[in-house]
């Protein structure tokens, strides 16, 4: 059975289901004794096998936006800042790879995206107080201070189930960092 992300984007996923029902339907058509012209229907059902990887693709790139949250790109935020080196531990390991990192800020909250090269997204991951954090969502353990545009970041889990990352950013900004400071000092 496919599990489907519920990040996913809903028309990309509809477009590839409807990619598979055509494909059914061409490749049915010989078998229920129906009359067709075979070039085009081969041509038809290759055209559509082709585009199931860029569907694929265009389901997956989508940032998601959070609970409560209309336009999560509507919200301040940083740039996708490069990853230069992560350590992540936990009972549950996601396996990803991470190569870039975005941040949003809302009053009280900070929603952390990860991505790799080719711009899937994986996230939101809410950061609250320790305090106010719930089950699921992160609180930041410590900043590093900002020198020749590098910053570390530990982010952990408020259960013990989840990884906690340590994130090694390299080439930030200094209105990203000044933007991920003010914001960050008002959760911890």
């Amino acid at each position: 059975m496919i599990k489907l992300s519920k990040q996913a984007n809903k028309l990309a996923l509809c477009c590839i289901l409807g990619a598979f029902i055509l494909i059914f339907i061409l490749g049915s058509l010989d078998l229920w004794g129906i009359d067709f012209n075979k070039k085009i229907v081969d041509f038809f059902k290759t055209a559509l096998l082709v585009s199931l990887p860029f569907l694929g693709y265009w389901a997956a790139i989508k940032l998601v936006n959070p609970k409560g949250v209309s336009n999560v790109n509507l919200l301040s935020n940083t740039k996708k800042i490069r990853v230069s080196c992560y350590i992540t531990k936990g009972f549950i390991e996601r396996n990803n790879q991470i190569s870039f990192v975005r941040f949003f800020f809302d009053d009280q909250v900070m929603y952390m995206y990860f991505s790799n090269f080719i711009g899937i997204y994986e996230g939101p991951f809410y950061i609250k107080r320790e305090i106010e954090a719930e089950s699921g969502m992160f609180y930041i353990d410590s900043i590093s201070t900002y020198v020749n545009g590098e910053l570390t970041i530990e982010v952990k889990p408020k259960n013990s189930l989840d990884p906690f990352y340590k994130l090694v950013l390299k080439n930030v900004t200094k209105p990203d960092y000044d933007l991920l400071i003010e914001n960050s000092n008002k959760i911890l």
